[in-house]
């Protein structure tokens, strides 16, 4: 039997998964200031655009999107999760979640949104600084680094690109 806590935590992910999956369903609310939100909303869609570039570019994506087509297209076969899960030398699971999988977005609806990039924490401090005028990579990197990030320069830098392209001001970080 099911206990409150484990219900309540089922839903939960359920809803967290759905969400992440359908995110491009979900529309900005039209805003009252247009004038304002203009750069802002472009600064968004940059970040955003080159969040999900890097995504891509991953290589568990690539792996992840390689076995969904080898599971399906052995799924299609006819082919069960034991012996599927033999001649491609995965684990049971791991292709159980494929076979189950309606798209390959499914499976990297969870991880798109619990990888979080090392450089989260300081993101609003960032975005902060580049509203205040200040967009000197190597600057923000130092100031960072001083307040205990563990990171690299390139991974401050990328970020900044699409901050620094858009030339206006920069939107807060989205969580």
């Amino acid at each position: 039997m099911a206990d409150r806590f484990h219900l309540w935590s089922n839903l939960a992910g359920y809803v967290e998964t759905t969400v992440a999956r359908h995110r491009s369903c979900l529309a900005e609310p039209p805003s009252t200031e247009q004038a304002v939100d203009g750069p802002r909303a472009d600064l968004d869609g940059a970040v955003a655009a080159a969040r999900d570039a890097q995504f891509e570019q991953r290589a568990f994506v690539r792996h992840a999107r390689e076995r969904y087509a080898a599971v399906q297209e052995l799924k299609a076969a006819g082919v069960g999760i034991k012996p599927i899960a033999a001649r491609l030398g995965l684990a049971r699971g791991t292709v159980r979640k494929y076979y189950r999988a309606t798209s390959v977005d499914d499976v990297l609806a969870k991880a798109r949104d619990e990888r979080g990039s090392i450089l989260r924490p300081w993101e609003p401090y960032l975005t902060g600084r580049v509203n205040a005028g200040i967009t000197n990579g190597s600057q923000l990197f130092g100031e960072i680094r001083a307040q205990g990030y563990p990171g690299s320069r390139a991974v401050v830098l990328a970020y900044l690109r699409p901050l620094r392209a858009g030339g206006g001001t920069a939107a807060p970080a989205a969580r």
